[in-house]
């Protein structure tokens, strides 16, 4: 049964660029249900950054006559998130929204989540590999539901590579030498832009090392972004930077757009579904992208 009562706490479905999730509850005033028996529809509000979003509220509208959701398209990344926030502490959450995985813990540690377990935790139990639940089980609660899992993904320009005779790397040190056969046969391309405003690529990519940031032990909070596995890929990085083989332009902006749409970056390193933005994003570059699995650090 649907959440109805008013809380000031968000209801969350979490959706990312390298990973997503579902979570819910009751939102802020941002519910203008009625209660329980009276005989009209429960509305509720429903926010989202993700791709067919909105279609999939109007299907869900067309199809139940007890519930209405009135959708709100939000930005994704950062600024989607700072917008949830604020919408939080204003008292005027949704009731179901959209956010990273990663961002997931801090939400729930503020106290601004419904805990899902006496409605939802059975479900993920039974429905999601525990790789999978332990993204949305924190503390011995349930606090989302997931609704999408994708791997990170490494898309390249298949005319860039084949211009400079690079292969598609498999492991980060075939990447760096690409990185730098690129960049000498053209200055001005640099293999992507990693110039920082994606919390939750960094993250990811610390994962992929072996590093583990956050976790529970017992009743509290376990966090650790200081580990061997995260200083490699964080000195990784800064090399790649420092020596102007990655660009300094901040993700989630117009420069990062402008440097993939004319070819100005050789690779993006994104969700496997980046993929479906990429005709909108950089139509003037349709057929040129590749995809292939993440490179490893073997």
């Amino acid at each position: 049964m649907p959440c109805i009562a008013r809380t000031t706490r968000l209801a969350l479905a979490a959706s990312a660029a390298s990973l997503a999730l579902l979570a819910t509850a009751c939102g802020g005033s941002g519910s203008d249900a009625s209660g329980p028996g009276d005989g009209k529809p429960v509305t509720l509000t429903f926010w989202s950054a993700t791709a067919g979003a909105k279609e999939t509220a109007d299907a869900f509208n067309r199809t139940h006559t007890d519930i209405k959701v009135k959708f709100s398209m939000v930005p994704a990344g950062p600024e989607g998130v700072t917008k949830l926030s604020n919408a939080v502490k204003g008292g005027n959450a949704p009731d179901v929204a959209t956010m990273d995985y990663s961002a997931l813990p801090e939400y729930a540690s503020e106290g601004n989540l419904e805990d899902l377990t006496p409605s939802s935790g059975d479900l993920v139990k039974k429905e999601f590999p525990e790789a999978v639940q332990s993204l949305v089980n924190l503390g011995g609660s349930t606090w989302a539901v997931p609704f999408d899992v994708t791997p990170i993904q490494l898309f390249y320009r298949k005319d860039l590579f084949k211009r400079y005779g690079v292969d598609v790397p498999t492991t980060w040190a075939e990447y760096r030498t690409a990185a730098e056969k690129i960049h000498a046969g053209d200055p001005d391309v640099t293999i992507t832009n990693f110039g920082g405003g994606d919390p939750a690529l960094l993250s990811g990519l610390a994962w992929q090392a072996g590093a583990r940031w956050y976790g529970t032990n017992g009743d509290a909070w376990k966090v650790n972004i200081d580990d061997p596995a995260s200083r490699k890929v964080a000195a990784y990085w800064d090399d790649l930077l420092a020596d102007g083989l990655a660009s300094k332009t901040p993700l989630w902006g117009e420069g990062e757009n402008k440097e993939r749409a004319t070819g100005k970056v050789a690779t993006i390193i994104g969700a496997a579904w980046s993929a479906g933005n990429f005709p909108v994003s950089y139509p003037d570059a349709k057929g040129k992208w590749g995809i292939a699995p993440l490179p490893t650090w073997d």
